[in-house]
């Protein structure tokens, strides 16, 4: 029997000694103490009950199968007491898959995305305005569904669908002219188009409407090309992205292309032509409507009655550009929550005008807001990233300055941080994107028991360098014990060929109530192959400091995705 991890060993164990019976719950658990090796499966006392059978013979039963099958990754099993199995995982095989890890450029991740294309549209945020907390989700959830995307070997076209077109132009232009300074528009920037596009908006809602009527005349020598507007509209776009690329370089996110709504507008009136060529659209009430009720997503407008198109138009513009241009096997929306039924509608025309072929995927996540109410710019009602970012960095200074760490190091823990936090809490169906999970914590102990975020690193170097780098920081498991006291760190290297190592980097820990009797626990073994290198749930609490290295091999492939810390990782994992 073939057996990729413990666990299936022990269950197909099991099953061949008992034909006929459920073994789905076998599980194989971090021994209690190292003497008793690296994991113990005690399913024969729990199986007395449905055999009938002593578990000492269940046990004995079982152990005959297991080691007249024994996989190169066990190294011995024991039978001890009632009927426990004692499992000591081999070290040598353990250093072999090291060693393939470290010889594979992918470290294992499988490259089932080889020969095929995604395209990815996530972050979007509208020109002329500053980046504020309410784009923190799509960026972080959009590039990490990115990452996870490349590291399978898929072909990905970043999008950044920037909102670069629309009522808000004729605001800024006519603000621009009449609202800033000479010096404020000969040294432009986004903060001083944020500023003239808020005390422009709130012009226009004057009763008089005279400004308003201003701004809507703006707008239009802007929609028929009006040079003088069309020159303005490329420089706040210019100036927008410069301002953006700079706050994506703080998170470690890049793109592809940049196609705002403006990309597309040359394409709108044809979409609609072929929708009413197809009997899809139809006029009402001087606009024109796709009916899909019959499929209980009510109505969507693809032409205004003033003759204006909106975003279900735009974005069929847009899957018919991508579709064309690039063939991809599936697009992907990463945006939040409130624009479901946008989707569902326009996936929908999408589906009937011949898009069938391409997987359109909407990745929705709850909706940010601050104060208890929805972010707006023209409102003030927000956080700037910006702000975010350099205070999170703070932050993270103020407890790594006294250890020894850096600005630098102090950069890596807030943005970190900032990133992590939204892409755990944002979506619960976040955990449905496949395959790389990332079950690992990182913190630094301090005095008094309780533990703060801190860098995770876990590095593979030429031995040659060693003696020059410095030793990476703490990795602490999921579930370790709160409590415990930094005794000592300690790196534990794994040989590798042609010179290279695998360090990690372990703390040890004194527990409260065992150092006060003046004794320590030792770290158990390396907790290897409970569920598999890429599988399975995070293990148990325990108080060792060691971590889980199918847990760690799930770090290495996040660690290759880039989806923490990036920058810690440029000599690879």
């Amino acid at each position: 029997m073939a057996c990729d991890s413990i666990e299936d060993w022990l269950k197909a164990g099991f099953e061949s000694a008992f034909p006929g019976n459920d073994f789905s719950g076998v599980r194989a658990l971090p021994a209690t103490d190292a003497k008793f090796g690296d994991f113990q499966c005690n399913d024969a006392l729990a199986a007395a009950k449905t055999l009938h059978m002593p578990p000492r013979k269940i046990a004995e039963a079982v152990f005959a199968r297991l080691e007249a099958d024994r996989p190169p990754f066990v190294a011995k099993l024991e039978l001890a007491g009632p009927g426990f199995l004692n499992i000591t995982v081999s070290p040598d095989w353990i250093a072999a898959r090291l060693a393939a890890l470290a010889a594979d450029p992918h470290a294992g991740v499988p490259q089932s995305g080889a020969g095929k294309r995604v395209v990815i549209d996530y972050s979007s945020p509208n020109a002329a305005k500053q980046m504020h907390i309410g784009h923190i989700r799509s960026t972080v959830i959009g590039n990490a569904i990115d990452r996870i995307y490349r590291a399978l070997g898929y072909d990905v076209v970043a999008d950044n669908h920037l909102g670069d077109w629309g009522t808000q132009f004729g605001i800024l232009i006519k603000g621009y002219r009449e609202l800033l300074t000479q010096e404020e528009r000969d040294n432009l920037t986004v903060a001083n188009l944020e500023k003239c596009y808020v005390l422009s908006a709130a012009k226009a809602k004057e009763e008089d409407g005279v400004w308003k009527e201003a701004c809507k005349a703006e707008l239009v020598k802007l929609q028929q090309g009006d040079a003088g507007n069309l020159a303005l509209w490329k420089r706040f776009i210019d100036i927008s992205i410069g301002e953006f690329d700079r706050m994506y370089a703080k998170l470690g996110v890049k793109f592809d292309t940049y196609r705002g709504e403006s990309y597309y507008n040359g394409t709108m009136p044809g979409v609609v032509a072929k929708l009413q060529e197809m009997g899809l659209a139809v006029e009402s009430e001087g606009a024109l409507i796709v009916n899909l009720e019959a499929e209980k997503l009510g109505v969507a407008i693809v032409r205004k009655s003033d003759g204006g198109y909106n975003y279900t138009t735009s974005d069929l513009a847009c899957v018919k550009s991508r579709v064309e241009e690039y063939s991809p096997e599936r697009i992907i929306y990463v945006t939040d929550a409130r624009q479901q039924l946008h989707f569902k509608q326009w996936f929908s025309i999408a589906a009937k005008m011949g898009y069938s072929g391409v997987k359109l995927v909407h990745v929705p996540f709850g909706l940010m807001s601050f104060q208890g109410k929805a972010i707006s710019t023209r409102e003030g009602n927000l956080i700037k990233l910006d702000e975010l970012l350099a205070e999170a960095k703070r932050r993270a200074y103020d407890i790594v300055k006294d250890r020894g760490g850096d600005e630098k190091l102090a950069e890596q823990i807030g943005y970190g941080a900032v990133q992590l936090g939204q892409g755990a809490r944002a979506r619960g169906q976040l955990r449905s994107v496949p395959p790389v999970r990332l079950r690992a914590r990182v913190f630094a102990p301090r005095q008094g028991g309780q533990s703060r975020p801190f860098r995770c690193r876990v590095q593979l170097f030429r031995a040659r360098r060693a003696a020059a780098r410095a030793p990476a920081p703490a990795v602490r498991p999921h579930g370790a014990a709160r409590g415990g006291e930094l005794q000592a760190v300690r790196p534990r290297r794994l040989p590798l060929p042609d010179g290279a190592a695998l360090q990690l980097v372990l703390p040890a820990f004194a527990d409260p109530q065992e150092r006060a009797g003046g004794a320590r626990r030792a770290p158990a073994p390396l907790r290897a192959l409970r569920h598999g290198p890429l599988h399975g749930p995070p293990p148990p609490r325990h108080r060792n400091a060691l971590p889980h290295l199918g847990r760690t091999f799930r770090f290495a492939a996040g660690a290759f995705c880039g989806i923490i810390f990036p920058s810690s990782f440029k000599q690879g994992v």
